[in-house]
């Protein structure tokens, strides 16, 4: 596997994590304070993870 194909399964991971988290407090009856802290969290690595990719793939 190449670089950018490892850097798009990370990704897409990540994605797939937010969105798991997400539907999972979508269907309880109480999103509790560390759910929200997970999906913040992954939320900001995605972020991250985005600008540093665009950085090194500038170079």
């Amino acid at each position: 596997m190449t670089n950018k194909e490892l850097t798009n399964e990370y990704m897409n991971l990540l994605l797939n994590m937010s969105g798991t988290f997400k539907l999972l407090s979508e269907k309880s009856t109480e999103f509790t304070h560390l759910e929200q802290r997970i999906v913040e969290y992954i939320n900001h690595i995605q972020k991250k993870t985005s600008i540093l990719l665009n950085s090194y793939n500038n170079l």
